[in-house]
């Protein structure tokens, strides 16, 4: 950015849109960012000094201020503190002074009350801390130029990683605005080991509904990672129900990629590549399926092939079940106790019967419901 801009101009203003910001600047590319730039621009100096305990700080007084920033940080996450900071001169300017915290990925350190020992959302608008935090999103990854890069890719930390190099910014702020501009609805989680997750943010489609568990379960790369079982990362299919805190969580499926992050956590983004579950999340989920594989599961589903998809029993081994069907054509279906009674078979099972009468899963799941009376 070679322009100087002279500082009468912005002595007083603020701006509380970034976007206006920009377009005053003339700055029309990320390449052209140049937040130290900008923050001279608003009358608010910065220093690079070794700090210990956080990132960055500012003092103002009389419509200008000086931002202190750690320069043992990397670039993009000073960056990011630079303009959290500005953000705090927009929105709280009165002789301000304030210190930012951040964990190791450049994720805010503040929390909701010590009494609510829950999982935890990040970034909330209505408090200082993640206000300057959405106004530094905003500066740094502008939502009219973020959103067609993010159109259409896969919700992974490989397209986080490409992102974050291309807007020069952490992969924890590049990973929070690719929850809520990408095309995929996504959730993302910091996990502790042997301690609930230290926060989750959901991205936009995400019903409020739907809660990660405290801590990742066993058949997740989470828990893998977390307990040095494996350090395999990369985008894997697994079962909802290790993430998610729903009763009928066991017959969805996610993606997972996560991958260790400082001070032996792990970082996990979680995606749904259909809505089959966020759309059931609209049903209570003890009437959409109040019960998992098993003996009764099975008795059920039979029951169910029988009187409602024209199957018909036939004659079979001892410990299996024989369904033969001519609609809409015939169709041979063996049924063995062991494979009914886990969530694979069973899941098996239904894809197959959906398969053959040409209907989304769901709806044959859906038909072995008890209606509520």
């Amino acid at each position: 950015m070679t322009q100087r801009w002279p500082f009468a101009h912005s002595a007083e203003r603020r701006w509380h849109d970034p976007a206006a910001l920009l377009r005053h600047l003339g700055i029309t590319c990320p390449e052209d960012i140049d937040v130290e730039a900008i923050a001279r621009y608003c009358n608010a100096r910065v220093s690079y000094q070794s700090l210990n305990g956080c990132a960055g700080r500012i003092v103002g007084h009389r419509g200008r201020a000086v931002i202190v920033v750690d320069r043992n940080t990397h670039p993009f996450r000073r960056r990011f503190t630079i303009a959290h900071e500005l953000g705090h001169w927009m929105f709280d300017r009165a002789d301000v002074a304030h210190v930012y915290t951040e964990d190791a990925w450049g994720q805010p350190s503040e929390q909701p009350p010590a009494a609510d020992n829950g999982p935890h959302e990040v970034w909330y608008e209505d408090r200082p801390e993640q206000r300057a935090n959405r106004w530094a999103a905003e500066l740094l990854m502008p939502e009219g130029w973020f959103a067609p890069d993010a159109a259409g890719r896969e919700i992974s930390f490989d397209t986080v990683r490409d992102l974050a190099q291309h807007y020069r910014t952490s992969l924890t702020a590049t990973a929070l605005r690719l929850l809520e501009l990408g095309s995929t609805p996504a959730m993302l989680i910091r996990s502790c080991r042997d301690q609930p997750n230290r926060w989750f943010r959901r991205g936009a489609g995400v019903p409020r509904s739907l809660w990660p568990h405290p801590e990742p379960w066993p058949g997740t790369v989470a828990f893998d990672l977390l307990h040095g079982h494996s350090l395999h990362t990369g985008l894997t299919a697994v079962a909802a129900d290790g993430w998610i805190d729903r009763r009928d969580a066991w017959w969805f499926r996610v993606n997972e990629d996560s991958l260790p992050v400082g001070g032996g956590d792990v970082l996990t983004l979680i995606s749904w590549p259909d809505d089959a579950q966020l759309r059931a999340t609209f049903t209570l989920a003890g009437t959409w399926l109040p019960w998992k594989p098993g003996k009764n599961a099975r008795a059920r589903l039979l029951k169910c092939l029988c009187d409602k998809w024209s199957y018909r029993r036939r004659r079979g081994q001892p410990g299996e079940t024989v369904l033969e069907t001519d609609q809409p054509t015939p169709q041979h279906l063996t049924v063995s106790s062991a494979e009914a009674l886990d969530v694979e078979g069973f899941r098996r099972l239904v894809d197959e019967v959906a398969t053959h009468k040409g209907v989304p899963p769901g709806i044959v799941l859906r038909s072995m419901l008890r209606r509520p009376k």
